[in-house]
């Protein structure tokens, strides 16, 4: 009877692990699908970005896509279309537990601000409130 028991009571376990476990966005497929991003000193794709800024600056239309992560390890979504004049933003948190949903608006620049020992890039001139961070790249 006490193995009988220890079966149901390790499948019941078994199947609640499975239904409750989220599928990770990691860092590693985030590189993958060609995500930029830049936690800290882990960098991938960069040159995306710096691309997406240059086809700004020239006012060729561009996209690019940044995957951010909490401190919980959830991955937010920034994706930006550049059409000539101004970015659409769309953001995803719909895997961050403690936000989710999805927002969207337009912005016209994004700044550059050189720190002792990282670059930030920020959104300004957004029809909601600006500056937004969207990428912090520490100087090697």
């Amino acid at each position: 009877m006490n193995m009988r028991k220890f079966l149901v009571l390790f499948c019941f376990l078994m199947l609640a692990t499975g239904c409750s476990s989220t599928q990770q966005y990691s860092s590693e497929t985030a590189i993958q699908n060609g995500d930029v991003i830049s936690e800290g000193p882990k960098t991938g794709n960069l040159d995306k970005f710096y691309k997406f800024l240059s086809d700004m600056e020239s006012q060729q239309p561009s996209d690019v896509k940044i995957t951010r992560y909490t401190k919980e390890g959830d991955p937010i979504f920034f994706t930006m279309q550049y059409d000539g004049k101004k970015i659409k933003v769309f953001i995803d948190s719909s895997k961050d537990k403690f936000g989710g949903g999805t927002q969207t608006f337009q912005c016209l620049s994004i700044e550059k601000d050189e720190h002792a020992y990282e670059t930030e890039y920020s959104l300004t001139g957004c029809d909601i409130s600006s500056p937004l961070n969207i990428l912090i790249v520490e100087k090697k």
